[in-house]
């Protein structure tokens, strides 16, 4: 396989040909019988008994060690192995099926031992259709590899390993599909590699058939193994049946728990992806996600915080509806059980990554439509492939894979995106990134962009440097170019919407007309007199009401207090939110494409949270703010600021003596004296 870098600014390759994939001479194909063709079936593995061949059944051979693949091409059966069998892989390609022990499989491996040697061992059990469960022992060093399917779907074919594998190590590398596990000594002591469109369904139980007997009859299973994630992998327990993985989630990927059974995470769930759960039960132990990750709750699935801890994340969504930023827990929201919370903050990847390379979001040059570098590549797709806004040569990794080959895999599009996107089916894989869509598209002529597109296990080529925070992906057209056609993939990245003005409101509580523009022998303001020359000055001003929270209810709300009862007290603003008369004006800005950003005292709490010390949930305006923040200082809490005198002492702290709580006061310092310079900062 050979790597190719140079693409169309939209990142376009072309597949340049394709020829007939040529079969591997060492492999053996498993032959039970001296009839005409290929026999596949129950039969005896031994080192001598001639069950094999190498030329399609004309001739039987024996086994005859080391360096072999084992190919299952037809039948379905037990196949009994018979003292340590040297081998390098292991496929089933069949598609027949038999009902052995109560369950449906294609082959059933019992007795002997698979002996890897230092390389890596493979499985593969992708291109058949049923079940291949392996209740022999695997030894060696080097690990297994594996390639099953079952991982989207939902159906086989699995692989399941029951055997006693304590002697294995080396990792156990899921390239695709799932995994089944049917005890803790089948996956021994190693690392297990999920590398996208791959899982674990567990446990397995069994009655009567290999070695090993049968797992708890309630269903559980325990497992001390680290897993790594990348891409989007999928966890599927079933009925009510319990999986406890006491070992480190790592990785850059993303964790899928489907199936009504309950996953429960003791260790800790470090992994860099989001968290989806579909169906059943998933439970945390440690509050460890991911800030930036985003949580998804489906009907039927349902997150246990048994940590009893705050764990921050960057969204959170059920059902696929976005939910606002504030703090989620089992009292507001019926999908989440235990004493824990989510802490949605609302935080943007994209604000991130203009951060990290230096550039502060906002500024010219950083909508995603616009371009820092001058390449024409615009920031969104930048951002979205991992590239570096200051440097022009640096567009992100992408790369395209040839083979001459055969097959759908003779053409690869292989590209770097923030670690844990889930990519939608359908003609295009279509991802969205703070609400901004991609998609890999696919086209034979460079014109029409409507040839279906799929994702599949990465095939990088060795390409280094994926930056932090991302993971590689990799596509192909789902439909098998013919001999020496033309293939196209692209990303198509977010279009930016016509430039629109923004908009800043500034609200002060208390101020009265003491500004240089009314009257300068009052203050010194500088600055809001060059704001105020440059625009229009208000000479007469007006309270829609004497009371702060109901005022800028009416400011908020554009409508004049005293419709309701609610709406008159310094409460106004939440309790009019509970049923709101029409969207509250950032509620509107923000339904209309506009990003909104509270700093400092909008609405009548500060930073928009009305539970203890106003630093937690509930929120006070629901679903109105990307960004709402109050800086605190050392006063420490929103509520000890909004009543803060210099230097971090506040209101509270006089306690029942009036004398301690001075109408005004005046005291020279810097910016940071007062809570206002806080919040101008």
């Amino acid at each position: 396989m050979k790597a190719t870098s140079r693409f169309f600014q939209h990142f376009v390759a072309t597949i340049i040909s394709a020829a007939s994939a040529i079969a591997a001479t060492t492999d053996l194909v498993w032959d039970t019988s001296a009839a005409t063709g290929v026999q596949g079936g129950s039969g005896s593995w031994t080192t001598s008994l001639t069950n094999w061949t190498d030329d399609g059944g004309a001739t039987r051979v024996s086994w005859d060690g080391a360096g072999r693949s084992a190919v299952f091409s037809s039948g379905t059966g037990v196949v009994t192995v018979s003292g340590e069998i040297d081998i390098s892989s292991l496929a089933v390609t069949s598609s027949a099926s038999s009902t052995i022990g109560g369950r449906t499989v294609g082959y059933l491996f019992n007795g002997g031992i698979f002996r890897f040697g230092s390389e890596r061992g493979k499985i593969d059990c992708e291109l058949g259709q049923t079940t291949l469960q392996v209740n022999s022992q695997l030894t060696g060093t080097g690990g297994l590899q594996v390639r099953s399917g079952g991982a989207d779907t939902g159906s086989a074919p699995w692989l399941v390993l029951h055997g006693d594998n304590r002697e294995l190590t080396g990792g156990i590398h899921m390239e695709s599909g799932l995994l089944g596990i049917a005890r803790p000594e089948a996956v021994g002591t190693n690392v297990i590699r999920l590398q996208g469109q791959s899982g674990i369904f567990a446990p397995v139980t069994h009655s009567g058939i290999g070695t090993g007997g049968a797992v708890s009859p309630t269903g559980q299973l325990s497992l001390q193994n680290e897993i790594q994630l990348e891409g989007s992998n999928r966890f599927r327990i079933w009925g009510n049946r319990t999986v406890e993985l006491n070992g480190i989630i790592t990785g850059r990927g993303s964790l899928r728990k489907t199936g009504d059974g309950t996953l429960i995470l003791s260790g800790s769930a470090g992994h860099k992806g989001d968290t989806s759960v579909e169906a059943g039960i998933l439970s945390l132990g440690n509050a460890t996600l991911a800030d930036h990750s985003a949580v998804h709750l489906l009907t039927g699935g349902e997150i246990n915080l048994a940590h009893g801890e705050a764990d921050v994340v960057g969204a959170l969504t059920i059902d696929g509806v976005p939910k606002p930023r504030g703090v989620y827990h089992k009292d507001n929201t019926p999908q989440i059980t235990g004493p824990g919370n989510l802490v949605v903050t609302g935080s943007l990847l994209y604000d991130d990554w203009l951060t990290h390379h230096g550039f502060v979001p906002g500024s010219p040059g950083t909508t995603p439509g616009e371009c820092l570098d001058g390449s024409g590549v615009e920031n969104a797709l930048q951002f979205f492939l991992g590239g570096n806004p200051r440097s022009a040569s640096d567009n992100g990794v992408h790369s395209a894979f040839t083979k001459d080959a055969a097959g759908k895999d003779n053409f690869l599009l292989t590209i770097a995106v923030p670690a844990g996107v889930l990519f939608s089916g359908g003609p295009n894989a279509t991802a969205s990134v703070d609400g901004m869509p991609f998609s890999i598209q696919g086209s034979t002529d460079l014109d029409a962009w409507t040839q279906p597109v799929e994702e599949v296990p990465v095939q990088d080529g060795g390409n280094p440097n994926v930056p932090a925070g991302y993971s590689l992906r990799s596509f192909r057209l789902v439909q098998e170019p013919a001999l020496n056609s033309k293939g196209f993939l692209r990303v198509k990245p977010w279009q930016a919407p016509a430039k629109r003005p923004n908009v800043l409101l500034i609200a002060v509580d208390d101020l009265r007309p003491w500004l240089g523009v009314y009257n300068p022998a009052l203050t010194v303001s500088p600055n809001i007199d060059r704001l105020a020359a440059s625009g229009r000055t208000f000479t007469r001003c007006y309270a829609n009401s004497p009371t702060c929270g109901a005022s800028r209810n009416s400011l908020l709300y554009g409508r004049r207090p005293g419709r309701t009862a609610s709406d008159t007290n310094n409460d106004a603003v939440r309790l009019t939110s509970t049923n709101p008369p029409h969207p509250a004006l950032p509620s509107l800005f923000r339904n209309h494409g506009y990003r909104t950003v509270a700093v400092g005292k909008i609405s009548h709490y500060p930073g928009g949270l009305t539970g203890s010390g106003w630093a937690t949930g509930p929120e006070e305006l629901p679903g109105a703010w990307d960004v709402s923040t109050m800086p605190v200082g050392p006063w420490t809490t929103p509520e000890r600021a909004m009543h803060g005198y210099a230097n971090g002492v506040a209101r509270q702290d006089s306690g029942s003596n009036a004398l301690l709580r001075p109408v005004t006061q005046f005291q020279t310092g810097d910016d940071m004296t007062y809570p206002d310079g806080w919040t101008a900062a």
